[in-house]
């Protein structure tokens, strides 16, 4: 039965919800200071809180949720929080519990070698999607794949950009909503090709076309490049929108990872140069260059680590300050003050992901200023946990809860 309103003093409110097994899904929903009435068969609980570390620690714990509990361990974490550079251990589900004890025999890869992340990550990559498209036959048989190439009138560049769609879609039709998509990688790995089944599932699910943008890598492409190409990729979808029957209108913009971050770059120069964006999808998003640098962190649960997180943002920037400048596409998302006018937002993340905080943080400034905002975290699960185990249930239910985002368009 729903529930009755209830003024959101601080404008966050957390529900939470059982799921299959170990998982336990919270789900944020940032108001603007008013009353809010959803519909929740355990009930719904308001926690007036001031800080996200206290949200992030009871996510971080992983243990399993009540209303009840909530409420008494925001209030005795209100009073003991950690310090600014302090980031509690995560418990993680057994699954990526034991695939991470196995990862852990690597010897780590030194600090600031991007090519080295590199070789070791784009053969794993490419050999999961080989492996994952042979077991899914039908990712194959009913989706079509063209690729177009957008130049890029400054320097010449062709902008490589994958048309996923529906093989039985027949001329004709009424438009339909489309995705501009981004893929991760940290910017300096990866390929709009080593996991395009996971694209194609998501078109087959909801029947929505998806483009896939293959944007030049740091370090040898620095900042602005990859932003830029992506950009390219978003306007040419835009105005050649009708031809492959879409509505410009519909067009929406998804991207995981480091891809988030050009994700919500581009949005937020959609907005200076009237670009509409339906709708923002962020995955596990890197958004902030200065994650990991000062923060005293046990990363045994962590995939993604603070040595990779200033690897790739080094690579990226050039080893520069980041400015955000008039007219440019910013660099560094979690460092844009002005949100203002962006689309309504989906933003995933695992609870035991390095970008917990940074994600919480950038979702609540968006809806702070204006943006409708659905942030869900996904509990004991790592960066990239929809990548490294397809059928956890907390991978599951993240493509469920995106393909209902995506169908809504």
């Amino acid at each position: 039965m729903p529930v009755a309103c209830i003024p959101v003093i601080s404008a966050e409110a957390v529900t939470t919800r059982a799921l299959p097994d170990y998982t336990e899904a919270v789900t944020i929903i940032v108001g603007q200071g008013q009353a809010i009435s959803i519909s929740n068969p355990r009930g719904i609980h308001y926690l007036p809180l001031d800080t996200r570390q206290v949200l992030s620690r009871l996510i971080r714990s992983s243990a399993p949720l009540s209303l009840e509990s909530l409420t008494r361990q925001a209030s005795g974490y209100k009073k003991q929080l950690p310090t600014p550079t302090a980031i509690m251990p995560t418990k993680l589900r057994p699954e990526f519990a034991a695939m991470l004890e196995g990862m852990s025999k690597h010897p780590p890869l030194p600090v600031g070698d991007a090519m080295a992340r590199r070789q070791a990550m784009d053969p794993m990559m490419a050999a999961i999607d080989k492996a994952r498209k042979a077991a899914s036959p039908e990712l194959d048989e009913r989706i079509t794949l063209r690729t177009h190439l957008v130049p890029r009138p400054d320097d010449g560049h062709k902008v490589p950009v994958l048309h996923y769609a529906l093989k039985d879609a027949e001329p004709g039709q009424p438009l339909t909503a489309g995705i501009v998509n981004v893929h991760g990688g940290g910017f300096i790995f990866g390929s709009a090709h080593f996991l395009d089944s996971g694209v194609r599932r998501h078109v087959l699910e909801t029947g929505v076309p998806i483009f896939d943008v293959e944007y030049r890598l740091a370090p040898e492409n620095p900042y602005p490049v990859p932003h830029e190409d992506a950009w390219a990729a978003l306007v040419w979808v835009h105005a050649h929108a009708a031809d492959f029957g879409v509505d410009p209108k519909r067009i929406a913009l998804m991207g995981d990872s480091a891809g988030g971050c050009i994700a919500a770059a581009l949005a937020l120069h959609a907005v200076t140069q009237g670009l509409e964006i339906a709708k923002l999808i962020l995955v596990c998003p890197m958004l902030d260059d200065r994650t990991g640098r000062d923060l005293s962190i046990d990363t045994s649960g962590y995939t993604w680590k603070p040595e990779d997180n200033i690897t790739a943002w080094d690579a990226v920037l050039g080893g520069a300050a980041p400015e955000v400048k008039s007219g440019m596409i910013p660099a560094v998302t979690a460092r844009v003050a002005e949100l203002g006018g962006m689309p309504p937002t989906l933003l995933q993340i695992g609870g035991c992901d390095l970008f917990l905080d940074e994600g919480l943080a950038f979702g609540t400034a968006l809806a702070r200023q204006g943006a409708e905002v659905e942030m869900i975290t996904y509990a004991g699960s790592p960066h990239g946990f929809e990548d490294i185990i397809p059928t956890s249930p907390a991978s599951i239910r993240a493509r469920q809860d995106r393909c209902r985002v995506i169908r809504g368009l």
